[in-house]
């Protein structure tokens, strides 16, 4: 792919686009950046790059029509329904997600982790096994380091595990991971799709350019994924935290089995695991088979394993108080993910949820709730529809700031309860990100006397 003398835009200033312009700026293309944020907002990202030969169009001067650019590069966050970049589509332009620039200039096998719940989780545990095997790995991708950063790093690793989301793959061409991986499929971002079914096609797209020397892992406990995987090129794998298969990886009286098929078998106990709850136990199982696939010794893959404490806003205990354990996992954002968070406790529990609502179905977690929960505090746009979903199952308050939601918790919460952060909801209508809401309950708890 030639891009010397090209006239590209980059639409969004998030870290994949900042990225991506220090990327062109190399590879010597005219580059022109726009952004609906002003100057002032973007000011962190543009000190960055303020000394590259770049053309901005930001705030009220943002661009409304894209013609004229050989190519278009959109950052995830913006979708391809907004219309100047719908526009650019329907008239034939090229339009290339960050993943599909960079994939078209590496030169080392991907494995590529999607699905709608423990995506991050899954993609560190992996590199971690990876890295204990001795190999020499790229962690990346939708999980804060964007791929292309890759081709910016003076060192070349020889693998690149990358979590890659939905989002990202509504522009890729020609993508083709080694090895994908399809961990769950759930009710998400409605927000952003005009049906279930157009964010399922979405997250498909990860092995729609994979050919039959190359693998993909299923979650064979998932129906829709078991479905949807059935129509790949690649050889297909499975894990299993519900039953026993005769090829792959599953879970058994307090142990991970992995069986080939000439019939090698190894086990991984679990008695030193430290991620808690069934989900984890998931990502778990497709982190070894992934590992298995990549050439990862038994030893290696064990010693991650029991190594491995998760990562922060992911079911993150934060601290005891008065016998109250305080849980945060702000980036369970969806309903599945919330009501996965409450099914990994025998506790009772004293939930914190609400946000801004993504127009997925609260049942998974009304039926969680029910006989776990002992109250709700609600909170963020999505209080009221939570209230009128949860309320016959569980006592509900609604409150204004996160800050009186801890506070109330702790009023609520008995020695031997769990309190616990898991909205259900993105965090976009009181905070910046997850990790902001993350990082302010953290505080919160950690100020209680």
């Amino acid at each position: 792919m030639e891009l010397e003398g090209k006239r590209i835009l980059v639409v969004g200033l998030g870290r994949s686009g900042v990225a991506v312009i220090r990327f062109l700026c190399q590879q010597k293309a005219q580059v022109t950046a726009t952004d609906t944020k002003s100057a002032t907002e973007l000011r962190p990202a543009l000190a960055k790059i303020h000394d590259l030969p770049v053309e901005f169009r930001l705030g009220k001067e943002h661009l409304l029509s894209y013609e004229g650019f050989d190519y278009i590069i959109p950052s995830p966050g913006v979708p391809t329904q907004w219309g100047p970049l719908h526009d650019a589509l329907k008239n034939g332009q090229k339009v290339l997600g960050e993943i599909e620039l960079a994939f078209r200039f590496l030169a080392v096998p991907i494995v590529a982790i999607t699905g709608s719940n423990g995506k991050s989780t899954t993609t560190v545990l992996l590199g971690e096994m990876l890295k204990a095997c001795g190999k020499d790995v790229f962690v990346g991708g939708n999980l804060g380091r964007p791929l292309i950063e890759y081709l910016l790093s003076e060192r070349r690793e020889e693998l690149i595990v990358a979590e890659i989301s939905s989002f990202q793959l509504e522009t890729i061409e020609d993508f083709r991971p080694f090895i994908g991986m399809l961990l769950n499929i759930s009710q998400n971002h409605l927000d952003r799709y005009p049906s279930f079914r157009a964010y399922v096609e979405a997250k498909v797209r990860l092995f729609s350019n994979q050919k039959p020397n190359d693998h993909l892992i299923l979650n064979y406990d998932d129906r829709i994924v078991c479905d949807v995987g059935g129509t790949t090129k690649a050889q297909k794998h499975y894990f299993s935290v519900c039953q026993a298969l005769p090829r792959g990886v599953y879970f058994q009286q307090n142990r991970f089995i992995f069986l080939d098929e000439f019939g090698i078998k190894e086990e991984y106990p679990t008695v030193n695991l430290k991620l808690p709850g069934r989900h984890n136990l998931e990502n778990v199982a497709a982190a070894i088979l992934a590992a298995k696939l990549c050439n990862c010794s038994a030893e290696g893959i064990q010693k991650a394993m029991e190594s491995f404490k998760g990562l922060p806003h992911r079911l993150e205990f934060v601290r005891k108080v008065d016998g109250v354990s305080y849980f945060n996992d702000s980036k369970a954002t969806s309903a599945i993910a919330a009501a996965r968070s409450v099914a990994g406790f025998e506790q009772r529990i004293v939930l914190i949820a609400g946000g801004k609502d993504k127009g997925d179905s609260y049942e998974p977690l009304r039926q969680a709730v029910r006989g776990k929960v002992k109250q709700a505090i609600l909170l963020g746009e999505a209080a009221g529809r939570l209230e009128s979903i949860l309320g016959d199952v569980v006592p509900t308050l609604r409150v204004q700031t996160l800050e009186d939601a801890v506070q109330t918790a702790r009023i609520k919460a008995d020695p031997g309860d769990v309190v616990l952060l898991a909205p259900a909801c993105s965090s976009y209508d009181m905070f910046a990100n997850f990790e902001q809401r993350g990082e302010q309950f953290r505080k919160l708890v950690n100020t209680l006397e």
